[in-house]
């Protein structure tokens, strides 16, 4: 599907920014085409209408009996954020269960000792965890990480033998592992409904379980516990979801994970050595909840779910929007992005720090000249090192902010904005 916006003007008093802004949240397209007259400012020469809006230079579709030209830019920036959400996923969780299906979770087992071969197959239950980077609206994946669970494969009794003659009798019982992403989040490449990835990125541990039985007479044994059977997934894997019903945070998806498996590991049971061949394919099915935006996603990373944008958790700690934007933990002090004044040069100027980490969210730099409590202003970009107000996702380091007044006076605070 295709969605044409037009005749959005923002910056008007008419604008409709409020019901686009509600509007994409609640649809799911392929394409979205945007059509002037979108923002008004460009047709008087202003080469970009995120950084324009300052106290200077205010087009004339931003008069005084217009909205303030940071309230619209606070509009813009809700816009710009929703917009960004079609094209950038969010990570979400899932529990998906192995299923009972005839093609899949059906694992070949080959054992050979004393050059003796036997295969059988098992057959593999249990559940998995894993984190899904995923776009809410569409499915596609651009990240699949499993972080464990369990699996458990039925017991299997083998015979070797060579020609006519019975070299060994092995039994395996209640083993037992896990599936594991070996250095998380796993890359996966995005498709129409979800992502494919390398198999190998993806590890298969069994540390439960025995094996017992003879070789040439011999008892042999061996306890998967202290020797496990590691090996890891081969070829390509896919993870498929099927986006469903919406809340006001999340997406439920239906999610398919498809797993190749084929390796090869080597025992020694009782001074025998026995080689084990593991070949298949796992399937596992279940529900992902993909956080509808960043800041949900933050909020669940952090165990904080339902906790308020402007909330704090802690005594002296930054707000929890404010925390999210700028790329700090949601336990980091206040001080951590409060601007420190330098008076040394001709303007006074406020310096703060973004972290390594880089800023998560739009941040607009704001300023009054009269109090904390008064009309506040959209800082000219050509007053800020960066160049930039809003300064955009993924800033680190330091940010200069140049504080003109006429009043001798002037306050800066640094604007998040909720998605």
């Amino acid at each position: 599907m295709t969605v044409f916006l037009s005749d959005i003007h923002l910056c008007t008093v008419d604008s409709k920014a409020d019901e686009v802004v509600e509007f994409l949240k609640h649809i799911r397209c392929r394409k979205l085409v945007l059509n002037n007259p979108f923002f008004p400012a460009l047709r008087s020469g202003l080469r970009h209408p995120a950084t324009a809006l300052t106290s200077k230079q205010i087009p004339s579709s931003c008069n005084k009996a217009h909205r303030p030209p940071h309230t619209m830019i606070t509009k813009l920036l809700a816009l710009a954020a929703t917009l960004c959400s079609s094209a950038f996923g969010f990570t979400g969780a899932g529990n998906l269960t192995f299923v009972s299906d005839p093609t899949f979770n059906k694992l070949q087992v080959t054992i050979t000792a004393s050059g003796a071969t036997s295969t059988k197959t098992t057959t593999v239950t249990g559940v998995l965890n894993t984190q899904i980077n995923a776009n809410p609206a569409s499915g596609a994946s651009t990240a699949f990480t499993i972080s464990g669970g369990n699996l458990a494969m039925t017991n299997m009794s083998f015979v070797l033998k060579l020609l006519f003659i019975t070299i060994a009798n092995i039994n395996t019982t209640n083993m037992a592992g896990t599936v594991y992403t070996t250095v998380p989040p796993g890359a996966a490449t995005a498709t129409v409904n979800g992502g494919t990835f390398d198999a190998a990125l993806h590890r298969f541990l069994i540390n439960q379980g025995t094996i017992t039985g003879t070789a040439l007479g011999t008892p042999i044994s061996l306890d998967f516990s202290s020797s496990p059977l590691v090996g890891q997934g081969m070829g390509t894997g896919s993870i498929t979801l099927v986006p469903g019903a919406s809340s006001a945070t999340h997406r439920t998806c239906l999610a398919t994970m498809i797993l190749p498996i084929d390796f090869t590991d080597s025992q020694v049971l009782s001074g025998v050595p026995v080689s084990l061949r593991v070949k298949g394919s796992i399937k596992a099915v279940g529900n992902a909840l993909i956080p509808l935006n960043g800041w949900i996603e933050w909020l669940d990373q952090n165990n904080l779910a339902g906790v308020g944008f402007n909330n704090t958790i802690a005594a002296g700690s930054t707000p929890l929007g404010l925390a999210w934007a700028t790329g700090l933990n949601p336990t980091s002090p206040s001080s951590s992005i409060t601007p420190l004044i330098n008076s040394s040069g001709a303007i006074p100027a406020a310096n703060f720090n973004l972290p390594d980490s880089g800023s998560r969210a739009y941040l607009l730099l704001e300023k009054s000249t009269t109090s904390l409590n008064g009309e506040w202003s959209t800082v000219d970009p050509a007053d800020v090192s960066l160049g930039l107000n809003p300064i955009p996702p993924g800033h680190s380091g330091p940010v200069s902010v140049l504080l003109r007044s006429t009043t001798g006076r002037c306050f800066l605070r640094v604007v998040a904005n909720q998605p």
